[in-house]
């Protein structure tokens, strides 16, 4: 499990989009292909995303990624789809509260 601040979900420009703006939580998973085949299939995964009252089912390509500061790490990194089973992001802090 990580924990962190994500940047960006890597799903494209339209979820980015409904992502940056966003004011409520988005929650999310994943299901994953199994099997011998699934090596050779181009879109093994799924996931389905919900930001505040929107829904968004996507199927996911080899190589996509979410781009998050993991807590603990210097720097942010990409970290595959693949790898996740499901996520949960709080809603973005109030504009008083933003580090910048």
């Amino acid at each position: 499990m990580n924990k962190g601040d994500v940047f960006e979900l890597g799903l494209g420009s339209d979820i980015e989009e409904i992502f940056a703006k966003r004011e409520s939580e988005v929650t999310g998973s994943t299901e994953h292909k199994r099997g011998l085949f699934a090596i050779f299939d181009k879109q093994p995964s799924r996931a389905s995303i919900k930001i505040g009252k929107k829904n968004a089912d996507v199927t996911l390509a080899h190589g996509a990624c979410i781009n998050m500061h993991v807590v603990g790490e210097a720097k942010p990194r990409q970290i595959p789809w693949s790898c996740i089973d499901k996520i949960v992001l709080s809603k973005p802090p109030a504009e008083w509260n933003k580090n910048r």
